[in-house]
């Protein structure tokens, strides 16, 4: 099953793959998935989506709070997948764990706002998952671009590392070249499909000081410095 981890508002899309010998999912209005592990904390049904007999994917629910469950199947919408007794501190295959999504106080980096450098970015909040059972190493995906548009900067940070439920440093990828004044648009994730807005970082950039000749023919052709 992946992901492993998702937020308690809900929404992670998860793939179940068969574990089995015999690939058994079945194509129909009644497969589904159900969270809970037994019948005093079942959550609600969530419809199914077939992908494979082998591969089915299905959305969690809202939870209350930060809280595991195990994951079950049905084809029938009756007979469901056995699944861990239950889902305590230690990880299982079948386990699903809902976490608090983290709150962001700020961006900062010990290089300044220089542009052309790689920055190490801090990152800090609260509620940074840390429980590495379930939550993926975090990936940070930096935006940047003019004020028109924002541009993924070659995609993931090189380096996400986690200090504490508080704090984490995300490293930018390589050089950022902004003709203008302009900022990176930090997110971050902690199951590589839902991210948050961490915050936004100011870069300076690069400044036109002097032009020589001020002034050319209307032909073209005058070579400015």
């Amino acid at each position: 099953m992946a992901p492993k981890a998702g937020p308690v508002s809900g929404g992670t899309l998860l793939t179940i793959t068969s574990s089995g010998t015999v690939a058994n999912f079945i194509s129909s209005e009644s497969l589904v998935c159900r969270f809970g592990n037994d019948e005093t904390t079942y959550l609600p049904i969530s419809p199914a989506t077939w992908i494979t007999a082998s591969k089915v994917q299905c959305l969690t629910p809202t939870v209350v709070s930060t809280t595991k469950a195990a994951i079950q199947v049905s084809n029938n919408g009756q007979d469901f997948t056995t699944t861990a007794s239950s889902c305590g501190s230690s990880y299982s295959a079948d386990c699903f764990m809902w976490y608090t999504e983290p709150a962001y106080s700020g961006v900062t980096s010990a290089t300044g706002s220089k542009v052309n450098v790689q920055h190490v970015l801090t990152l800090s909040g609260v509620n940074f998952c840390t429980d590495a059972a379930f939550c993926d190493v975090p990936t940070c995906v930096i935006y940047g671009g003019d004020r028109h548009e924002r541009r993924p900067h070659s995609g993931k940070s090189s380096t996400v590392v986690v200090s504490s439920g508080s704090s984490m440093t995300c490293t930018t990828p390589g050089e950022l070249f902004l003709l203008n004044t302009g900022s990176l648009l930090v997110t971050v994730s902690f199951n590589r499909q839902q991210f948050d807005k961490a915050g936004a970082f100011a870069l300076e950039g690069m400044t036109i000081t002097n032009i020589h000749p001020s002034a050319g023919s209307t032909s073209g052709h005058t070579l400015v410095t």
